[in-house]
């Protein structure tokens, strides 16, 4: 197996997440864990009602690279030697799944996705579990996640993406 879940994609290594920060405590967010020296990442305690499935997970993440290639040998060496001398070129996107309520206040995560990522954000042995294991399974009911980066957003009363998407309407272009 690939870590995929579906044939031909490999998951990626981190995902979004958004979990609804109720200013009254109650809701997908759970126990907060700060850094410490054992772990140098927070921690939240996040509700299994507010992960996606980690077997779409390559669906919400996307790479390219901006301009024409060079020469390319071998992909890996090509990735690496463009990490490396021209990381502006590369470009990375993840995108979260969840359909967002108006009026709420939410918390975006970036967290890892397979469990060796967990563990090791965790400050616990990487080695305890394999290689492809995911960071949670579709039944979890409280995973306990390390946080690269995260960041707080309040929708408003509509026009989510869906609502504007919607409202999108053909017009023919001027000919020059």
């Amino acid at each position: 197996g690939n870590g995929a879940g579906a044939p031909g994609f490999v998951r990626p290594w981190f995902a979004l997440i958004a979990v609804e920060d109720p200013s009254d405590g109650e809701g997908e967010l759970g126990d907060f864990y700060p850094p410490t020296s054992n772990h140098p990442l927070p921690a939240f305690t996040v509700a299994g009602t507010a992960l996606s499935f980690l077997d779409q997970a390559a669906a919400w993440a996307h790479v390219h690279v901006v301009g024409a290639p060079g020469a390319v040998g071998s992909v890996p060496d090509y990735a690496a030697s463009l990490a490396h001398d021209e990381p502006g070129r590369v470009i990375a996107r993840l995108l979260c799944p969840r359909k967002l309520r108006p009026r709420a206040i939410y918390r975006v995560l970036h967290v890892p996705t397979y469990e060796r990522g967990r563990l090791a954000g965790l400050g616990e042995d990487p080695t305890s579990a394999t290689a492809e294991a995911p960071a949670w399974a579709p039944a979890a009911v409280d995973v306990r996640l390390p946080v690269y980066y995260e960041w707080r957003f309040g929708t408003g009363d509509a026009a989510d993406f869906e609502q504007l998407a919607r409202r999108l309407a053909p017009r023919p272009i001027a000919s020059p």
